[in-house]
């Protein structure tokens, strides 16, 4: 109708190896054996709009298969690094998205918006395990107002906790030979403000922004390969900026 739309889709595509898997000689050769990476994606929703407000309701679901790999190792007997053919875990995860709009006095918008997922690691032997580094929620609210060519905004963003896994999957026997919850990425969120100005009929805007306003702490990801190092723990991970001011100039033609 003229406000309410319904929607389906769904997709079937490939993931190309990375390009590291060329890096020597007969990796060409050693890739040419691996199984196609085949990905499907199946989503559904429905979109209702008005000129006050408007939503927006979305299920997903979405698997990666036959996710073989090659990749520089170090040997543990030897201490030498060696190329090696790994088997991981097939991919898969689901989720619902929420948006919504509303524009209650003229000038002034609102906008939300928050996904729940789950995501886990399926072993050939059909057993799954929750993936590692993902959020099961993420949302951001945002404001805007303009009048007279003025428009004031603020926004604010959150990203909920993330397990991080050390597993080492064994394709021999099907199963992980090291799995363990070596930490977490605690949930962070931060708050962004800006202003800008537009001059009449000339396509020049004026804008500043405060990013990170109040010095939130988060951890964007953490990497669980190298957990220590000669005996001194060590947790690789990047952090969210610190709080920062920017200011542009743009010109529209």
């Amino acid at each position: 109708t003229d406000e309410l739309s319904l929607y389906a889709q769904a997709s079937r595509a490939y993931k190309m190896p990375a390009l590291d898997e060329f890096l020597q000689a007969q990796a060409q050769a050693e890739v040419s054996l691996f199984e196609d990476r085949t990905t499907q994606f199946y989503e559904g929703g429905a979109k209702y709009g008005n000129p006050l407000y408007g939503f927006t309701l979305d299920y997903f679901w979405g698997e990666l298969k036959n996710n073989v790999s090659q990749g520089l190792v170090v040997d543990p007997t030897t201490g030498q690094d060696v190329w090696q053919v790994q088997v991981n875990p097939d991919s898969r995860a689901w989720g619902i998205e929420a948006e919504a709009s509303a524009q209650p006095v003229p000038g002034l918008m609102l906008l939300g918006a928050g996904t729940y997922i789950q995501s886990q690691s399926v072993t050939p032997g059909g057993s799954a395990i929750t993936a590692g580094g993902i959020p099961k929620w993420i949302a951001n609210v945002a404001a805007t107002y303009g009048i007279m060519g003025v428009t004031a905004k603020a926004d604010w963003h959150f990203v909920d906790r993330r397990t991080i896994i050390d597993a080492n999957y064994d394709p021999a026997t099907g199963t992980y030979t090291r799995y363990n919850e070596v930490g977490a990425l605690p949930a962070y969120s931060y708050f962004n403000f800006g202003l800008s100005y537009a001059f009449p009929g000339q396509g020049i805007t004026v804008s500043a922004e405060l990013l990170n306003a109040f010095q939130s702490l988060g951890l964007e990801e953490g990497n669980a390969r190298l957990v220590s190092s000669g005996g001194n723990p060590i947790f690789l991970a990047r952090p969210i900026l610190p709080r920062r001011f920017m200011a542009y100039i743009t010109y529209q033609f």
